[in-house]
């Protein structure tokens, strides 16, 4: 079970059911809460120890590696995405469309020097052409030896994956990530052949 305090509401992540995962979140100020399927992984059970692409569960880690190492770890397992632009982990598909992105960061040095960059896109088919992947937003300088928390709400039905790239060719400048959960947009309407009435 994942769980994070945003300083607002909180996130439960349960744990798999017969149709997969499941985003629950409650407001309790208003009792307002949502349930959403998602993708998300917190890299424990991943064996990645040196640099190279891996699979585990749909996700693919390309030129990264999962560690545990004291200094540099969230909870347990974090994954660190080497420092030259084609370094990447991308989710498995949500066929639905992205609805939500949520990840902790940070630089895996411990000063946090070089700065390094999280760039986030999107895909249709997923695949590993420059040209498949649409931006969706860029997180620059990424000093912090701490972990930050990045949430994106794009609620997007057209794409399908999700990539989180390391935007940055200093070197030694890796990009650390953890708990990243995707989540398909929430219900939506559709109206066809509305008719206006005076």
């Amino acid at each position: 079970t994942l769980t994070a305090d945003l300083n607002g509401p909180s996130i439960v992540v349960q744990p798999p059911t017969n149709t997969g995962q499941l985003l629950f979140r409650f407001v309790e100020t208003n009792r307002a809460y949502t349930i959403k399927h998602i993708v998300a992984d917190d890299f424990d059970s991943w064996v990645a120890p040196t640099v190279g692409t891996y699979t585990n569960n749909g996700w693919i880690l390309h030129n990264g590696l999962a560690s545990s190492l004291s200094t540099v770890k969230l909870r347990n397992n974090f994954l660190a995405l080497e420092s030259n632009t084609t370094s990447w982990l991308r989710s498995p598909p949500l066929p639905y469309g992205i609805g939500e992105i949520a990840f902790w960061y940070r630089n895996y040095n411990t000063n946090g020097v070089p700065q390094t960059e999280v760039i986030i896109e999107k895909s249709k088919t997923g695949g590993t052409n420059a040209s498949e992947w649409a931006p969706v937003q860029v997180v620059s300088n990424v000093y912090a030896p701490g972990y930050n928390r990045f949430i994106r709400i794009p609620a997007d039905r057209d794409y399908s994956y999700i990539r989180i790239r390391n935007g940055t060719n200093f070197p030694n400048a890796r990009l650390c990530l953890d708990e990243v959960l995707i989540a398909q947009p929430g219900a939506g309407v559709l109206f066809t052949n509305p008719v206006h009435s005076p």
